[in-house]
């Protein structure tokens, strides 16, 4: 299992980076399989939430709990387009109502 080769000009300080390095990737492999096994625990108890949300009809909960995605409730126009101004608007009202 060692790779190391005496026959095999190298050197030894780059072998022993290398091994660290290899190391310091599984650890981090196992951290990952342990965060994607509490994220499907996680997962698996939030159905378990909703299908009993579902089961006694209480929709506000159930409602409270689906997520409800990105950019609800937002609006990309610049304030000056979707507000008028105090003074503007009575001049638009007193153009319209004319």
């Amino acid at each position: 299992d060692d790779p190391y080769d005496p026959f095999k000009p190298n050197d030894y300080l780059i072998y022993l980076d290398e091994r660290k390095e290899e190391e310091r990737l599984k650890q981090i492999e196992k951290e990952n399989i342990l965060v994607l096994i509490e994220q499907e625990q996680k997962r698996l108890e939030k159905e378990k939430e909703r299908a009993m949300l579902i089961e006694s009809g209480d929709i506000t909960k159930l409602q409270q709990t689906i997520g409800r995605g990105r950019g609800r409730n937002v609006n990309n126009l610049p304030s000056w387009m979707t507000k008028l101004q105090p003074n503007e608007s009575d001049n638009n009202n007193k153009v319209i109502n004319q």
